[in-house]
């Protein structure tokens, strides 16, 4: 018989610097900047960027330490519609 489960550890904003494919995150202190990254698809968004968007959204949660986020474009359309890709 196995015992329970080990609890999925919570992201923090210092492991996810560099683990997404459709977003940029930095933090600079107390700010947290989430840039998204798919010009070439207008920042249509994806499963994978609401996925990327929803581990950032828990980690900035979940650090007491950020006081203020921020989401920006790196292209000129912050979100333009939904894509399957």
């Amino acid at each position: 018989m196995r015992g329970p489960a080990a609890p999925i550890p919570t992201p923090t904003p210092e492991t996810l610097m560099s683990s997404f494919s459709t977003l940029e995150f930095l933090r600079d202190g107390a700010v947290a900047r989430i840039t998204l990254d798919r010009p070439d698809a207008a920042n249509g968004l994806s499963m994978q960027m609401a996925k990327e968007l929803l581990e950032v959204s828990i980690a900035c949660r979940s650090d007491a330490g950020i006081r203020a986020k921020f989401t920006i474009a790196e292209w000129r359309c912050v979100v333009s519609s939904f894509t399957k890709a």
